[in-house]
């Protein structure tokens, strides 16, 4: 009997846990992604169409297991009469009579069989639209415990009455029991998921506070103030060009940031001391296919840590602010330093309104990438085929073209893609997210935040990625961008920026007409 119910307990496992992996819902949360692995969590869009497909199928086998039965009832009368008062007649009625027996206990089979798969595709279904909202339930345990330390800190500040002893044991005792709570939890299921449950246990409402300060900031930009602009913009290097030989794939998009991150190294070094110079690079490749078009590759650097206050400095933390709190309404004008950078090199290198583009972004570049993706303005000069980030924060850019395809590389010990909050969602339904496990970083908090760890995981995301159709056409998008064959230059381009204030029409024109006063 054991070895009968082996075999059933085993299936009826796979049909109720096996369709929730595409989800990434547990993967990502409890950090199960094998070490050297990766695993690619379907976009919402796939997952619906296939919540539907199970569902048809599961109608389907349902409606089989029906027809049987009634085909088993209705032979039920003739199975008598044939038993009953032919058999005798003749050895080959007596034949017919075992025939239909047995037939009918086929279709009993057959009926319980697929009645038994009805169901099965039920759990399945089952299991692949509620992992992500059983994972929530489950990390929300997690979530509490991280709000422990929250809790003793406020109530501790409060109870001390504004008295600095108090205030400062309040502080020693948060970090103290938080960095433990964190220690343990990052050890347990990766620095990510420990950073997504420290941020939602702070029960600090992120996403209010962002969307608050994006609408000062716009205001305060649509007046004419705090307004961002280059300087100093010049192409500082030209490759020679190169020929393709095979496909491209993830591994071609993420090699060439960690490129972009080199040239960005290396001209802040030519130009004096890096916590001085406050300049900010993105490469462009351009891309002349077999077919005599021509497309283009944008790579945009994270964070430039040597120089993180300047002020000047596209790319610095500074300009982290601009990148978060963008929405897809804001003028290019009055957009981002770096955003802006981006928007002047590909005129520079040439790209039309009908060129395909792909643009990809490590960290804080892959936040200007999403954000010039979702940008009305850039929209409206350039065909955006195909956005590629690795380690960026993406929950927050919403409203991506849904023809365009959206791909974002994250590590379990990454912290940087939480951030933002916004749980594991990528911010668009038709996003797919490449969640790796490096191993990196083994300390007590690893800490995976480097355009290395991408590279290492691009080749398994190819790979990966080759094993879905939704996988395969994002595969194509990079592809047809840069066939086998193409002629490819990279173009550097580099640019400081400034901050002004632009005077009000009404304003410039009472100036004016002061000065032809005084002329005249």
């Amino acid at each position: 009997m054991s070895g009968v119910l082996g075999p059933e307990l085993r299936e009826w496992g796979i049909f109720a846990m096996a369709p929730a992996r595409p989800t990434g819902a547990f993967a990502i949360d409890f950090g199960t992604v094998p070490e050297g692995a990766v695993m690619v969590r379907a976009s919402s869009v796939q997952q619906k169409i296939d919540t539907e497909e199970i569902h048809r199928l599961e109608k389907e086998v349902a409606a089989v297991g029906e027809a049987v039965g009634e085909v088993w009832l209705a032979t039920a009368p003739l199975v008598a009469e044939v038993q009953h008062f032919w058999a005798h007649v003749a050895p080959e009625a007596a034949a017919a009579a075992h025939a239909l027996d047995d037939a009918r206990d086929l279709l009993v089979s057959l009926g319980v069989s697929a009645a038994d798969d009805a169901v099965k595709l039920r759990v399945a279904r089952t299991s692949y639209e509620q992992a992500e909202h059983l994972a929530e339930t489950l990390v929300s345990g997690f979530n509490a415990v991280h709000s422990v330390p929250y809790r003793l800190l406020f109530g501790t500040a409060l109870h001390s009455g504004g008295n600095p002893l108090g205030l400062m044991l309040a502080a020693g005792s948060f970090a103290v029991v938080g960095g433990s709570v964190f220690v343990a939890d990052a050890a347990l299921r990766g620095t990510g998921a420990a950073t997504r449950s420290t941020i939602a246990g702070s029960g600090v409402p992120l996403e209010n506070l962002r969307q608050g300060i994006g609408r000062a900031v716009r205001y305060r930009r649509g007046m004419g103030f705090g307004l961002v602009r280059l300087t100093d913009f010049r192409t500082v290097e030209t490759s020679e060009p190169r020929t393709t030989s095979g496909p491209a794939g993830v591994a071609t998009v993420v090699t060439s940031l960690k490129s972009a991150g080199d040239h960005d190294d290396v001209h802040d070094a030519a130009r004096g001391p890096q916590n001085q110079v406050s300049l900010a690079h993105v490469d462009v490749q351009v891309v002349d296919r077999p077919d005599g078009t021509r497309s283009y590759l944008v790579s945009i650097p994270g964070t430039d840590f040597d120089n993180l206050t300047s002020r000047t400095d596209p790319n610095s933390a500074r300009s982290i602010l601009d990148a978060v709190t963008v929405s897809p309404e804001t003028p290019l004008e009055e957009a981002s330093g770096l955003m802006q950078l981006v928007d002047r090199a590909l005129r520079e290198a040439g790209a039309g309104v009908d060129d395909p583009v792909i643009l990809s972004g490590f960290s804080q570049g892959g936040m200007a990438a999403m954000g010039l993706a979702t940008n009305r303005d850039f929209g409206r000069r350039y065909s955006v085929r195909g956005v590629v980030t690795t380690g960026s924060p993406t929950s927050t850019y919403r409203g991506v073209d849904p023809a365009t395809k959206v791909l974002h590389l994250r590590d379990i010990d990454d912290p940087v893609p939480s951030l933002t909050g916004g749980g594991i969602a990528p911010g668009n339904e038709h996003a797919v997210v490449v969640v790796g496990n490096t191993g990196r970083n083994k300390g007590p908090v690893p800490m995976t935040h480097s355009a290395e760890t991408y590279i290492e995981a691009a080749a398994a995301a190819d790979r990966e990625l080759g094993r879905t159709a939704e996988g395969r056409a994002h595969l194509r998008m990079i592809q047809e961008a840069v066939p086998a064959g193409s002629t490819v230059r990279t173009l550097t381009f580099e640019a400081s920026s400034e901050t002004y204030d632009r005077r009000p029409a009404a304003e410039r024109g009472s100036e004016q007409a002061a000065g032809h006063r005084r002329d005249s």
